[in-house]
């Protein structure tokens, strides 16, 4: 095709070579050679002034005409060279675009993975730090915290509260009805007090039927106040089969001096005391370099 192009006078020659009756019914036409030094023949390779070509024909019925392409063996060459630079483009391309995919992919399964074992790592955290059977602090979170509210409170010379209180008499209850309902005494129990305290409080099943509430910013009178509510509002309470229930409570306030057991002994000698006086009661200890006595609220 280009051949022919870039040859306008051409145009004038036969395109290939004709049958021998074709030739002598032209006789009187020009006698030019031919373009080609073959017939055009569809998928053929031709000479076309002394340069190969590829040929390509398609017949145009019913006219009668045909349609040829003559194409220069540079034009497939360049032809060729194109569609590979094309195909390896496109493979270059599909390359990056599957190792991104894999990467995003693998990059979507770390973070889930990620997250997974965060979600892990706080749950067995929560599990660590919290009592199964009524959802409060266990011992073990309230030693954490308590050792650093006492850092806190020695530091900035800030007032620190504990309430140490359990149940009357609650061995009673599991012999009678069961630990099955004594378990669900402590459990509305606990939810009735974790309900009251203030957001900065730690509410903690100290051990058994003992309870502890760890108050900072509060100096022992408030704190008195506080748990005299506690016992009046717990000897409200009608638990299902048991009825009601009463609790003695225990408060010492951190004095200079104090570490976190000598505090927990000062309440808890103050929770005995409680005990030692009829129980439903609330007892406070003054600060231990000011004697043994203890103090009631009632």
């Amino acid at each position: 095709m280009g051949a022919v192009r870039e040859r306008p006078h051409g145009l004038k020659r036969a395109l290939g070579r004709q049958t021998e009756q074709a030739a002598n019914a032209d006789a009187n036409a020009d006698a030019t050679a031919p373009i080609m030094d073959g017939p055009a023949e569809d998928h053929t390779w031709v000479t076309v002034e002394g340069e190969q070509a590829f040929v390509l024909r398609q017949e145009l019925a019913p006219s009668g005409w045909a349609l040829v392409t003559v194409t220069p063996v540079e034009g497939i060459f360049a032809s060729r060279v194109l569609g590979i630079a094309i195909t390896l483009l496109i493979t270059i391309i599909a390359i990056i675009y599957i190792m991104t995919r894999e990467r995003t992919e693998h990059d979507t399964v770390q973070m889930d993975r990620r997250l997974e074992l965060e979600e892990l790592a706080r749950d067995l955290d929560k599990k660590a730090s919290t009592d199964p059977l009524t959802g409060l602090a266990n011992r073990l979170k309230f030693d954490e915290l308590l050792s650093r509210e006492i850092e806190q409170s020695r530091r900035f010379q800030t007032p620190l509260a504990l309430i140490l209180f359990d149940i009357d008499h609650f061995k009673q209850v599991n012999d009678t009805y069961g630990h099955t309902v004594g378990d669900e005494v402590l459990i509305e129990l606990s939810h009735f007090v974790a309900a009251r305290v203030r957001s900065t409080d730690l509410v903690a099943r100290w051990g058994g039927e003992e309870f502890a509430v760890l108050a900072p910013h509060a100096e022992a009178r408030a704190a008195a106040r506080f748990a005299k509510i506690l016992r009046e509002g717990i000897a409200q309470i009608l638990f299902p089969v048991v009825g009601r229930v009463t609790c003695s409570f225990g408060v010492a306030e951190f004095a200079r001096g104090d570490d976190a057991e000598s505090l927990i002994e000062r309440a808890d000698g103050a929770l005995y005391q409680a005990k030692m006086n009829g129980r439903n009661r609330v007892e406070v200890a003054p600060p231990h370099n000011l004697g043994a006595g203890v103090g009631s609220a009632a």
